[in-house]
């Protein structure tokens, strides 16, 4: 709604006198459309402001934003009218160091302005989740398969899902990964190779006789078959 009259403003407030009332008021960044969402970072600020997020800082002292860069774009892309209760928010400092925020049901399709190499983010994909096992040790999940992203050293890595495992009385979390069976990209994948060939399976899903779109992992902590896991 109105995102293309770019109303939105960022004010920096101060206390001059030593109060603890700010007393000062200054425009720090204006021609904004709706942003919904500030945290501060590296002596600036994030600011999300559909469709994009943005970085403002002040380098010349005068209290306005004379850096302006956005560092992702494509939120709410394919939204018509928006819905204003569900914009971003919430940006916040996680205890894994990164900032984290939430982008409602505008959904859209997410790319990085820094890093254009990078495939946008796929609609429906929502990149991290958690489940819980039941009374006998399962765990179920439903995703997309993702696409394939840069590599470290280079190249693509082959479709995987990242997985953290949390149990009762271990004191460090696990990291492993599930590949899929039968991609043709496992075979370049530079961490897939990494693995000693013997190890390898313990990584990759395995076909459910009979269901087309179900695949099966299991996770052996220790003994013969044990799932390969990683330093992080």
């Amino acid at each position: 709604e109105r995102r293309d009259e770019h109303l939105g403003r960022i004010r920096m407030l101060e206390d001059t006198d030593g109060d603890g009332r700010f007393d000062k008021s200054t425009v720090y960044a204006d021609n904004l459309p709706w942003p919904t969402a500030v945290v501060c970072y590296g002596g600036g600020v994030f600011v999300g402001a559909t469709p994009d997020l943005i970085y403002l800082k002040d380098t010349k002292g005068d209290g306005v934003a004379d850096v302006r860069e956005v560092v992702f774009t494509g939120f709410g892309s394919e939204v018509k009218r928006l819905n204003v209760q569900q914009l971003f928010n919430s940006f916040a400092w996680g205890l894994d160091n990164r900032i984290h925020g939430a982008n409602g049901g505008n959904g859209g399709v997410i790319s990085s302005t820094k890093r254009p190499q990078d495939k946008p983010l796929e609609p429906g994909f929502k990149g991290f989740g958690r489940v819980t096992t039941d009374e006998e040790g399962r765990f179920q999940f439903t995703t997309i398969k993702p696409g394939r992203v840069p590599a470290p050293s280079g190249g693509l890595q082959a479709p995987h899902i990242n997985v953290t495992l949390f149990m009762r009385g271990m004191l460090k979390q696990l990291h492993s990964r599930i590949y899929f069976p039968g991609d043709p990209a496992n075979a370049d994948d530079s961490v897939l190779q990494r693995v000693p060939q013997a190890r390898r399976a313990t990584l990759i899903a395995k076909v459910i006789a009979g269901q087309t779109r179900a695949l099966q992992w299991n996770v052996v902590l220790q003994g013969d078959g044990e799932t390969a896991f990683f330093d992080c």
